[in-house]
């Protein structure tokens, strides 16, 4: 029996969703707190009307989407990315305006600060590779476009450090989005393993019972077969029942060869009740399958 190559790449596809849709939820979670305590602690919000409206849309949009993903999970992974890209985008005129309010008043303290916290969130927190990385090469160009207007409006003094602290920074959230993206991978192939392996030693119960409840019918046939001959039925009706016995005692020399494999697979042999339980569970499995 052949296994299903598209149910199993379909399991993985849903596997991969499923920790993408986690992760996505998690980001809009965070964003939504961290805009609450900005709203709570940050004396830009109350200055400014702009950053607090700014602040206020961004951390109902992430909470929006925390909700949805927590009662109704997306099928696809471009879902994931596109409410993950959602959530995350805000950040580019949230951080910019209140670095230009405090450029403004003169009082700059390390003021790329928060674009280094959020690579290094893109990096733990975001759903795919493919996401994180174009994030990541966006923030990294606005925190270079900032810095330089600060350097243009003659406060370079508080970006001494860059470019070169941001692009760490930025290298060291790629590596850990490769290494998330690495994880993941094994563990898809590890939970399509474990499918295998349980589709494997149930097909293998199912025939060691086979081969368990032929044996005593393929004897009494190979005695009936005896007695018919010895009573003088007709040759034609002994050949043709011999044929048929031949053929099943092939199957049955067969499964013999391969029992030791089998055993070693299947563990305990199902019972006549279980093996029969065991076909129709397979059959709706598979009626599901090609149904999804």
């Amino acid at each position: 029996m052949k296994t299903n190559p598209g149910a199993l790449d379909g399991g993985q596809t849903a596997f991969h969703v499923s920790e993408a849709a986690r992760a996505t939820a998690l980001v809009a979670i965070l964003i939504a707190l961290t805009n609450v305590a900005a709203l709570l602690f940050d004396p830009r919000d109350r200055a400014h009307p702009e950053v607090f409206a700014l602040d206020t849309a961004h951390g109902l949009l992430a909470a929006v989407v925390a909700v949805w993903f927590s009662r109704r999970r997306p099928r696809t992974l471009v879902g994931c990315e596109l409410a993950c890209a959602a959530v995350t985008l805000p950040f580019l005129l949230g951080l910019w305006l209140p670095a230009m309010y405090d450029l403004e008043a003169g009082h700059l303290s390390e003021p790329l600060m928060p674009h280094h916290f959020v690579l290094l969130g893109i990096a733990i927190g975001a759903p795919t590779r493919r996401l994180g990385i174009v994030l990541v090469v966006l923030f990294t160009a606005h925190a270079s476009a900032l810095a330089r207007v600060f350097v243009a409006a003659g406060a370079g003094e508080s970006v001494t450090r860059e470019p070169w602290m941001t692009l760490l920074l930025a290298v060291l959230a790629v590596l850990m989005l490769h290494t998330r993206s690495r994880r993941r991978e094994l563990e898809q192939r590890v939970a399509a393993a474990e499918q295998r392996a349980r589709m494997l030693g149930d097909v293998a119960r199912m025939l060691l019972s086979l081969r368990d409840r032929a044996n005593t019918p393929l004897q009494t046939i190979e005695i009936a077969v005896a007695l018919l001959e010895s009573e003088g039925a007709t040759p034609e009706t002994i050949a043709v029942m011999q044929r048929a016995l031949a053929r099943l005692a092939v199957v049955q020399q067969a499964l013999s060869k391969s029992s030791a494999e089998l055993a070693s697979v299947a563990g305990d042999n199902l019972s006549p009740v279980g093996l029969e339980q065991a076909l129709r569970e397979l059959l709706r499995h598979d009626a599901g399958t090609a149904q999804s």
